[in-house]
């Protein structure tokens, strides 16, 4: 069996999926479509068929069903939120990016309003990126390269 299609239920603790096979298989001999064509054509057809079936699926639920999955995402989407910071840091000449460091001992002797103000009064060009931590620093116990 070639490439296979993987539709999944989104409903939390619903195991149900729906595998197709890849519409791509190519175009049909005697076919007069240009490839983009054909493939468009197939993507379509595919697209209703699996439609049909996941919506006779996704009507098996309740939409308490719907409102527990929605508030779980929500609640997961806060943590990700929460758990992003914003980083500053300086373009060396390299090429490369030196980030401030954002200890709490650092930011009480040189502010960070400060630093800003004075790089950029020297010329330097300053950067911020919001970073999403997944997971906290830990110590590496044993060397894994």
């Amino acid at each position: 069996m070639g490439p296979t299609l993987r539709h999944l239920c989104p409903v939390d603790e619903c195991d149900f999926y729906l595998d197709r096979p890849s519409p791509l298989g190519g175009p049909p001999q005697g076919s007069f479509l240009t490839l983009d064509e054909f493939v468009a054509a197939v993507a379509i057809q595919e697209a209703q068929d699996a439609e049909a079936v996941l919506q006779a699926h996704v009507d098996t639920h309740t939409p308490l069903e719907y409102l527990r999955t929605i508030q779980r995402l929500n609640a997961e989407l806060t943590k990700v939120t929460e758990a992003t910071l914003t980083e500053h840091a300086l373009r060396l000449a390299s090429g490369g990016m030196q980030v401030r460091n954002p200890h709490p001992d650092i930011e009480r002797v040189y502010p960070l309003a400060e630093w800003i103000r004075d790089e950029l009064q020297n010329g330097s060009k300053v950067y911020r990126r919001r970073v999403v931590v997944l997971e906290n620093w830990t110590a590496v116990e044993e060397d894994t390269t």
